[in-house]
């Protein structure tokens, strides 16, 4: 079931009524409505966001704070949204709101345990991340209950939290991710600064894609991932074939090139044919004359 930001904001007025603390919900609106802003500002530019989705996720992506508790919020939060009978779509950030870089260690407030949750773990780590969620990972990272500049809603997180061995690489990841969205957002005029940010994007998404693969185990090389030089071995041979394919029924049809038939002579095939020819006219020949004498 589809899930809109109208109806997730009536979802979080329902519980505002049911907790002592409803700042995790002055949160999750700050959140929405700030994401929902950049999200407006990158499809105004051609790209393809669902600017009411983005505000819907922004709004549920802490739900699972409804009993009061942050501790579990996430697991929590997902199976509100599933018991309700939402689409995974919806209730999918809650689990990914907290992770970054497909990796569970990527977050903040300490260093998970991967075999506490292998479903979660798992998830994270398969999880192909859309751009409306990114955009609430970002935005979860910029909001208390209202937006801050990231350099300061980080030393928040930390204040809050405390720093551990993972701090460092979740602060990393999170200003990639920062750097991404502005770079979407910014408005190239000329062909020249096409270009440049084109080649901007390039590098930046090299980069979240060398890091994840070596959250994975992977060793990449960002030369090659720029090169595009990780492909399926099966899939650049059948995108090569097809190609021959086509070019060559172009030649065919236009008439630039004959449909090739080679036309084969075997003496020996031809001497049995003549062997099994012969044998066979004996054979009825004979039948025959066997019929005509019982007559």
């Amino acid at each position: 079931m589809k899930l809109t930001s109208k109806e997730a904001r009536e979802l979080l007025e329902i519980e505002r009524k049911n907790v002592k603390d409803d700042r995790w919900i002055e949160h999750s609106i700050c959140v929405g409505d700030s994401a929902g802003i950049l999200a407006k500002a990158l499809k105004e530019k051609g790209h393809n966001v669902d600017v009411d989705k983005v505000i819907t996720l922004g709004y549920v992506h802490d739900i699972g704070k409804y009993t009061g508790e942050s501790h579990g919020h996430v697991m929590r939060g997902y199976e509100y949204l599933k018991n309700k009978e939402y689409d995974e779509e919806y209730a999918n950030i809650c689990l990914t709101h907290s992770y970054l870089n497909n990796d569970i260690l990527c977050t903040a407030g300490g260093v998970p345990d991967k075999e506490k949750n292998p479903f979660l773990t798992d998830f994270i780590t398969k999880h192909e991340y859309t751009i409306e969620e990114k955009l609430i990972n970002l935005f979860d990272l910029m909001c208390t209950t209202k937006i801050l500049t990231l350099d300061k809603r980080l030393i928040d997180i930390v204040l809050r939290k405390g720093v551990f061995s993972n701090t460092q690489y979740h602060v990393k990841e999170t200003y990639k991710l920062k750097e991404y969205f502005d770079n979407l957002s910014q408005k190239a005029q000329t062909p020249e600064e096409v270009a440049v940010w084109t080649k901007k994007n390039e590098d930046l998404l090299a980069d979240l894609l060398y890091d994840m693969g070596k959250s994975l185990g992977f060793k990449f090389d960002k030369v090659l991932i720029k090169r595009n030089m990780y492909s399926p071995v099966g899939h650049v041979k059948m995108e090569l074939e097809q190609e021959q394919i086509r070019n060559s029924m172009l030649e065919i049809l236009s008439g630039d090139k004959g449909f090739p038939i080679t036309l084969i002579s075997d003496s020996d095939a031809i001497k049995k044919q003549e062997e099994l020819q012969s044998t066979m006219l004996a054979f009825y020949k004979n039948q025959l004359e066997n019929q005509t004498n019982n007559n």
